[in-house]
C-alpha cells in the first residue's frame, strides 16, 4: 500500500532543500549587489578625491603662474633701474676723470708757481 510518510518525507526535503538552494542563490546575488556598490563607492570616492587634487593643482598652478609674471613684472623694472643707474655711474665716472684732470693741471701749476716764488 501507499504510505503518506515515504511521500511527505522526500517532499519535505525538496521543499527544503529548494528552499536552501534560492536562499543560497539570493545570498550569492544580495553579496555581489554589495560588491559592486563598495566598488562604485571606492569609485566614486576615488573620483572625487581625484577632482579635489585636480583643483588644488590647478590652483597652485594659477598662483605659481601669477607669482612668475610679477616676478618678470618687477624683473623689466628692476633691470630698467639697473640701465639708469649704469648710465648715471657712466656720468659720474667721466666727471671724476675730468676733476682728477683739473686736478693734477691745478697741481702742477701750483708747483710751478711755488717753483717761481722760492726762486725769488
Amino acid at each position: 500500500m501507499f504510505n503518506i510518510i515515504d511521500f511527505i518525507v522526500p517532499l519535505l526535503g525538496f521543499v527544503f532543500g529548494g528552499t536552501s538552494l534560492i536562499a543560497l542563490i539570493a545570498e550569492r546575488k544580495k553579496r555581489d549587489a554589495e560588491n559592486k556598490r563598495a566598488q562604485a563607492d571606492a569609485l566614486r570616492g576615488m573620483q572625487e578625491a581625484y577632482s579635489v587634487f585636480v583643483q588644488d593643482n590647478e590652483a597652485r598652478l594659477k598662483a605659481m603662474h601669477d607669482e612668475i609674471e610679477s616676478l618678470k613684472e618687477e624683473a623689466v623694472t628692476l633691470r630698467d633701474l639697473l640701465d639708469k643707474e649704469r648710465a648715471k655711474s657712466k656720468m659720474l665716472q667721466g666727471k671724476y676723470n675730468n676733476l682728477q684732470m683739473l686736478h693734477g693741471k691745478l697741481k702742477r701749476e701750483f708747483e710751478i708757481v711755488k717753483n717761481k716764488q722760492n726762486a725769488m
